[in-house]
């Protein structure tokens, strides 16, 4: 549009003091921040669906995010949001509660109130919402209580661990007399294909916690949730309680709205029924008129359509696999006309009125976006009587009108702003976002004012002739879109660039007050003048150490960046030698066990024996070398579970009885320790006995003693356990002078020659750097000849009795009788190791299958029927596709028999993190190369059952 010469001569004018000013408002913020600060509040923001939520861009959202937002106006308080990753929901709620306690939060919700939270934190009086447990049937179900058949059966599927939530729903079902059978399910995913498959009628949820694609039956059993804060913190709180109350008072329904908008039944998938898709099959592309000059929602830019419609049409199409077929016009004057024919199966850029569409042969969608109606003018005057009001053409019905003196209407929005910038109406109305978009696209300062409890649907017009099948499928679509996702689309039609936006605001500001800026800008010249001089003779002093601090900065900076690829190096020389030194090795010890199965000649068999010795102290060697390496470069880390203490011991004493016994080594124990169920990282705790009890046997001569003993030491940490344990044996000793290098890596008092004991001097510093990771201490104290005894203390955490409960053994009858026949997939590309494998698995009662790589064995999978294999033994380091890429694609299956397939890591990846690795990939356990029959046998077993007991 042609703007007259003065007002280009203004603008002209404006932009000129728009940086001045902008450096203006800097100072002005300055100045305003040091005449008092808020008090900033620490909101945990651990994120949850509905509750606190983060969109792809960044920006916070939700019920607790609007709520608080609320408060904030009423308290005066910055809110500083600290969030939290979601890779697990549990873990980052669990971790926000710590920082709560810890202090590091001021505030954290929702949480329910009980005996127990209420000695951990701070609670206000007044709660912020309620949650309640429901009843919930499947979307598509007509089921509600008003045709409820008392006479039929209703079939309730419960999760089986929500005890709280089970009981309540079977007091609502007495009470309100329901005929029900209640099934019960391991996991809400299983709880929900119930639903949907008809399996049951209803199943239970929480209000805040709802299941999509389901439609509410009944909601009962309210309990209140509230905001907390860390315990003491009662002048916070109380602020907050004061807040709440005039939320409540002047708020009434917030807390409904909020629930309704964030916790409301949503669809969050599209998906195309049988009848739908034939309809689907028959469209191959849609012709689709797009207006100009109807931002954010539809608008041409450079010859091409744009704007949040377009995108909308554009996904919808592509989720369908159809073409779409744009017709651009510049105006609705353009656009009438071309309707009559019905050349155009979907239409968007103009306001669509139910008479509109009626008389030109189109119907309309569900409101794809809905946008607030408001005002613009230049001044505020309430004499409605004497004024003119602009519309855009079609929003004429959507507003009482009657109190103007004449109603104008237009085209575009952006036509009804220029008519109120010029004065040939007072007042313009029409829905918010489009003016939003024109007044900041052209910097006016006319004023804003929402119209309460007004909106305005923003929908997409479909023919009548063409495309009323499928308007039903767009209908779905556009409700399977969230929030968060109309939110952006919404925002992506609606940028403008950050400096336009900026500039726009400014010249707002100068139309206002053109005066007031010059004066300001004088002033700003002024103190700038005033303060140059200062600066240049700073400048030449900072200019020095600054450079003097960029030569230190270069040299830390290539120093750090040598460091990491040093470490990068060494880590990726660690996996690396893992694996390659582990692949010969099985071959060898894999090869070694074959021909002893088959042997029978005396000395063949000791040749044998002494290869298969010979090959566990190679693999014993290269794992503490390895271990030694990875715990100095820092990748070692604890894995802590519940163990019983008194069982492992056992075990260990085990490996050692016949060892002990082929010397003539008494091998004593003493376990006086009263809790043996704590949580402890089992693996460690191990490796540092098997090397202890190892060298007091190795080092120990016939006819000598090796005890063991431990005893429970009084500890200061409440659900702490302090427990003393005690290696000590009568061998050869070590000389007081060796004794402080004990723990050096690669050092022995003794070489192989002379002690006639094979080692790499690297056992004694492993277990020193364990036993320092798990928090304890270890001493050790020997005489040449008379023995060596070393002392470890360790803290452990408490955990149940329960886990002291004696495991039923499994017999080899029993396991024979598990495991015959049982079909395995074997994913292997090396030859050896797969001929191994199979040989020992087939040896063992196991049909096998093998497969080269990891592509093959999801082709495998996907060929052959459901229940073809009973367990997958999947290598990783494979050609085309590694094992975990395999494991993904596995679990991704529609076929929900096919994807939940029991998967094995193989694999000569032997580290704690290819093990996390291998789980979160889906697999359900990891062994390591060389590979050990029973081992393999028993994890099988273990991933079949359950359990491993018959």
């Amino acid at each position: 549009m042609k703007k007259n010469a003065q007002m280009n001569r203004l603008h002209a004018l404006r932009h000129g003091f728009s940086l001045l000013l902008l450096l203006l408002l800097v100072f002005a913020a300055s100045f305003a921040l040091a005449e008092g600060e808020r008090r900033v509040v620490r909101v945990a923001f651990p994120e949850q669906r509905g509750m606190s939520e983060i969109d792809n861009t960044g920006k916070l959202m939700g019920y607790n995010y609007d709520y608080l937002e609320k408060i904030s106006e009423y308290t005066g308080w910055q809110m500083e949001y600290i969030t939290y990753p979601a890779t697990d929901a549990n873990d980052s709620v669990m971790n926000a509660m710590q920082d709560l306690s810890d202090g590091k939060v001021d505030l954290l919700g929702p949480m329910l109130k009980n005996d127990a939270t209420l000695e951990m934190y701070e609670y206000p009086q007044h709660n912020y919402g309620t949650v309640y447990t429901m009843l919930c049937v499947d979307m598509r179900s007509t089921l509600r209580r008003s045709n409820l058949d008392m006479d039929k059966t209703y079939r309730i599927g419960l999760y089986e661990k929500a005890a709280q939530r089970n009981s309540e729903v079977l007091a609502y079902l007495e009470s309100d007399n329901i005929p029900y059978e209640i099934v019960y399910y391991p996991s809400v995913k299983e709880q929900l294909e119930a639903l949907r498959s008809g399996e049951v009628d209803m199943v239970s949820a929480v209000s805040l916690s709802p299941y999509d694609n389901t439609r509410v039956f009944a909601t009962f059993a309210p309990r209140p949730y509230y905001f907390v804060s860390t315990k003491g913190n009662s002048g916070l709180i109380a602020e907050l309680d004061e807040a709440i109350v005039q939320v409540s008072t002047r708020h009434v329904n917030l807390q409904d709205s909020l629930f309704d908008r964030y916790f409301g039944e949503r669809v969050d998938y599209f998906s195309v029924s049988e009848a739908e898709q034939e309809i689907v099959d028959g469209v191959k592309a849609i012709r689709v008129l797009c207006v100009d000059m109807d931002a954010p929602y539809a608008f041409i830019e450079n010859g091409q359509p744009k704007g949040a419609l377009v995108t909308v049409i554009n996904n919808f199409a592509g989720e369908l696999g159809i073409q779409v077929e744009y017709t651009l016009c510049g105006s609705r004057a353009e656009a009438e006309p071309m309707l009559a024919d019905g050349a155009f199966d979907f239409v968007v850029g103009m306001p669509f009125p139910s008479s509109f569409c009626a008389e030109n042969g189109y119907v309309r969608s569900d409101p794809v976006f809905t946008s607030g109606i408001a005002y613009i003018r230049n001044n505020y005057s309430d004499q409605y009587q004497e004024q003119t009001i602009a519309l855009v053409r079609g929003l004429e019905g959507g507003l009482t009108t009657s109190a103007f003196k004449k109603v104008d209407t237009y085209d575009t929005m952006l036509e009804c702003v220029e008519a109120v910038q010029s004065g040939k109406a007072d007042v313009a109305a029409g829905n918010q976002s489009m003016m939003e978009y024109y007044l900041n696209d052209t910097g006016s300062s006319l004023l804003t004012f929402s119209v309460v409890g007004r909106t305005n649907d923003v929908c997409i017009a479909a023919s009548r002739k063409t495309m009323l099948p499928l308007l039903g499928v767009l209908n779905n679509y556009v409700n399977s879109l969230s929030v968060s996702e109309k939110n952006n689309i919404l925002s992506a039609g609606n940028s403008h660039s950050h400096v336009r936006e900026v500039m726009a605001s400014l010249r707002r500001l100068i139309n206002r007050h053109p005066w007031v800026i010059l004066v300001a800008a004088a002033l700003l010249v002024l103190i700038i003048s005033l303060k140059a001089r200062r600066i240049h003779r700073e400048k030449q002093r900072l200019e020095e150490v600054n450079h003097a601090l960029e030569q230190a900065k270069a040299a830390s900076e290539a120093a750090r960046v040598e460091l990491e690829k040093a470490s990068v190096a060494k880590s990726n020389f660690l996996f690396n030698m893992s694996h390659d030194i582990r692949t010969p090795m099985n071959a060898i010890i894999g090869y070694s066990e074959l021909i002893r199965r088959k042997l029978d000649d005396p000395e063949l068999l000791d040749y044998e024996k002494k290869v298969e010795n010979a090959s566990n102290l190679l693999l014993s060697i290269i794992n503490n070398v390895l271990d030694m390496a990875r715990i100095e470069s820092g990748k070692v880390e604890l894995n802590e579970e519940v163990v019983n203490t008194g069982e492992t011991m056992d075990e260990l004493l085990s490996v050692f009885e016949k060892i002990a016994e082929s010397k003539e080594i008494r091998l004593e124990s003493q376990w006086d320790v009263q809790h043996n169920c704590l949580i402890c990282d089992q693996t460690k705790i191990k490796e540092v006995f098997l090397n202890l009890i190892s060298n007091a046997v190795k080092y120990t001569q016939k006819g000598g003693t090796v005890s063991i003993r431990a005893r429970e030491l009084p500890c200061d940490r409440e659900g702490y356990v302090r427990i003393e344990s005690v290696v000590e044996d009568t061998g050869i000793g070590m000389s007081e002078e060796y004794l402080p290098q004990l723990f050096d890596p690669f050092t022995r008092e003794r070489n192989t020659t002379t002690s006639q004991v094979s080692g790499t001097g690297l056992g004694m510093p492993i277990v020193k750097k364990l036993v320092e990771l798990m928090g304890g201490t270890i001493e050790v104290e020997s005489q040449p000849g008379k023995g060596t005894k070393f002392t470890m203390i360790l803290e452990h955490k408490l955990a149940d009795e329960d886990c002291g409960k004696q495991k039923k053994a499994i017999s080899d009858d029993c396991r024979k009788a598990l495991l015959a026949g049982k079909r395995i997939l074997l994913a292997e590309d090396n030859d050896l190791n797969a001929e191994i494998a199979q040989l020992m698995l087939t040896e063992n009662g196991f049909l096998v299958e093998r497969v080269a790589d990891g592509a093959q064995c999801v082709a495998k999978v996907e060929q052959m029927p459901a229940g073809s294999y009973d367990v997958i033994l999947m290598d990783i380091q494979m050609p085309n596709m590694d094992g975990y890429q395999a494991a993904r694609a596995i679990r991704a299956l529609a076929d929900p028999a096919k994807a939940s397939i029991p998967m094995l890591a193989m694999t000569a990846n032997a580290f704690a993190e290819d093990r996390k690795n291998a789980l979160a990939a889906g697999m359900n356990g990891h062994l390591p190369k060389p590979i050990d029959i029973n081992k393999i046998e028993a994890a099988i077993l273990s991933v079949l059952t359950g359990t491993g007991n018959c």
